[in-house]
């Protein structure tokens, strides 16, 4: 399969997978073991859905919805200090990120629509 690369029509940039990660690895490391499991998860089934997309488009609209979430729980669990608000910002960031992931596979990438998610019919 060809690599297709960094923002390819779906997925989180690098830079923002990257900052997710950094937090949830390395001596620094903020959240359970479980907790830091589910983000990785849900980060792995976005990038699959964002790879195998669905049959249709999603919308600029939703998907900059979905993505400012996600933007914002990954700073949330950056300014974290304390095990508490390290949890309440993984709280956040795991669904945000299965919210896109759904887009993905339910919709597809986005293409030209703005406020419409559409299914293309078979």
């Amino acid at each position: 399969m060809p690599d297709k690369g960094d923002d390819a029509g779906g997925g989180l940039s690098n830079d923002l997978f990257g900052a997710i990660i950094g937090q949830l690895g390395g001596g620094g490391a903020k959240g359970t073991p479980q907790e830091q499991a589910a983000v990785l998860l849900e980060l792995a089934r976005e990038e699959h859905a964002a790879l195998y997309p669905g049959n249709g488009n999603a919308s600029l609209a939703d998907a900059m919805a979905k993505y400012g979430a996600i933007v914002e729980a990954t700073a949330q669990l950056t300014a974290a200090t304390t095990p508490a608000q390290a949890t309440a910002a993984i709280e956040k960031l795991a669904p945000a990120i299965n919210g896109l992931g759904k887009l993905w596979a339910t919709f597809g990438p986005v293409v030209g629509a703005f406020s419409e998610s559409v299914k293309n019919k078979p």
